[in-house]
C-alpha cells in the first residue's frame, strides 16, 4: 500500500514536471517568435523608409540604404562575401534606439553594387569608396561600424581619413598580420594559410559552395555554420561573390594594417568581440589591444564572430549607449 502510494505520487510529480517544462518550452518559443516578429517588423519599416538605390560614387555605383535622422550619420560596413543585408537587422533596431543617420551598403562588386573595372580591388579603394559615398550623401563624417573585413575597412578609413571618422566600432578585425611574427599564433596562421589557399584553389576551379564554405566554416564562424548560422539568403549572396573575393585575396593590404596609427584617433575605438570565436579573432583582438592605448573592449554573449547578426540586439544596445 506504501509503496503503491509513493508510486502514484512519483508519477503525478513526473507529470507535473513533464507539464512544466512544457509550458516552459512553449513560453521561450513564443516569446522568441515574438522577438523575431517584432526584429523582422523593424526591419521592413526600415527598408520602407530606406529602399535600396544606387548611389553613383563617380568610380562606381553602391548600392545603398539611407535611412534619415539627425546628426552625424552611422555607417555600417558589412564582411568579405557578404552584403549589406548581413547587417540590416542591426541597422533596423538602431534606427530604434538612436535618431541618428544609418548607411547601408553593398561592397563595391558584393551583390547589388557594380564593379567598373577589371584591375585587383584592394583595401584601400574600399575605404575611399566610403569616403566618397559619405561625402556623397551630404555629410562632413559619420561613426563607422565595422564588422570582420568590413572592421579592416574601417581601420583603413579612419588611418587615411581621420576627419571622417567620428567613433570607431570594430567587430572583431582580421588583424592578422599582428599574430605572424608571434610563436604562440604559428601554428593557427599556418593552418589559416593553408585553408585560404585550398578555398581559393577550389574557387578557381570552379567549385564555388565547396570553396566558400570551406572558407566559412574554418577561418570566419566555425564548423557547422554555413547550414547552422547562415541562411539562405546568406549562403547564395556568398557563392554569388565569389569572384569578388578571389580579387581581394590579391591585396597583400587587407590583413596588414597600421593599428597604432589609431592612438591618434580623437573619437572613441569601441571593440566588440563575441565570447565564442574563433581562437584567430580572439588572439587578433587580443594584439590589438596591446596596441592601442584608450580602445573600450565590449563583450557580445552567447555567440561568436557571427555576433553582430545574431546577437543584433545586444550589439545594437552596446553602440547606442557609447554614442549616447
Amino acid at each position: 500500500m506504501f509503496k503503491t502510494v509513493i508510486h502514484m505520487q512519483y508519477k503525478k510529480l513526473k507529470l507535473s514536471i513533464g507539464l512544466l517544462l512544457v509550458v516552459l518550452f512553449q513560453t521561450y518559443a513564443q516569446e522568441r517568435a515574438n522577438t523575431l516578429s517584432l526584429s523582422q517588423q523593424y526591419i521592413n519599416a526600415f527598408k520602407e523608409k530606406a529602399p535600396l538605390v544606387l548611389v553613383d560614387i563617380k568610380t562606381t555605383q553602391l548600392a545603398t540604404r539611407h535611412y534619415k535622422g539627425k546628426g552625424t550619420p552611422l555607417v555600417l560596413i558589412h564582411g568579405t562575401l557578404d552584403d549589406h543585408h548581413s547587417l540590416i537587422t542591426l541597422a533596423a533596431l538602431l534606427a530604434q534606439k538612436t535618431t541618428k543617420p544609418i548607411i547601408l551598403f553593398d561592397l563595391r562588386g558584393h551583390s547589388s553594387s557594380v564593379l567598373t573595372n577589371q584591375q585587383p580591388g584592394s583595401i584601400v579603394q574600399d575605404a575611399q569608396d566610403v569616403v566618397k559615398l559619405i561625402k556623397k550623401l551630404g555629410y562632413k563624417s559619420a561613426h563607422i561600424v565595422g564588422h570582420s573585413y568590413g572592421a579592416n575597412i574601417a581601420i583603413k578609413l579612419t588611418n587615411t581619413h581621420p576627419a571622417m571618422v567620428a567613433n570607431l566600432f570594430l567587430y572583431e578585425p582580421p588583424v592578422f598580420g599582428l599574430l605572424i611574427n608571434k610563436p604562440q599564433y604559428q601554428q593557427g596562421v599556418t593552418k589559416a594559410t593553408q585553408t585560404i589557399a585550398q578555398a581559393k584553389n577550389s574557387l578557381e576551379k570552379g567549385a564555388i559552395e565547396d570553396g566558400v564554405k570551406l572558407f566559412i566554416e574554418n577561418i570566419a564562424f566555425g564548423a557547422g555554420s554555413w547550414h547552422h548560422i547562415m541562411d539562405k539568403r546568406g549562403r547564395s549572396a556568398m557563392t554569388s561573390n565569389y569572384l569578388t573575393f578571389l580579387d581581394q585575396l590579391k591585396d597583400q593590404q587587407r590583413f596588414r594594417l597600421n593599428i597604432a596609427q589609431l592612438n591618434q584617433h580623437k573619437g572613441k575605438i569601441i571593440l566588440l568581440h563575441g565570447r565564442q570565436s574563433l581562437p584567430l579573432f580572439k588572439a587578433s583582438i587580443h594584439e590589438i589591444r596591446q596596441v592601442l592605448n584608450h580602445e573600450q573592449l565590449l563583450l557580445i554573449e552567447g555567440a561568436g564572430h557571427e555576433g553582430i547578426f545574431t546577437q543584433a540586439n545586444q550589439v545594437a544596445s552596446r553602440i547606442a549607449k557609447s554614442l549616447q
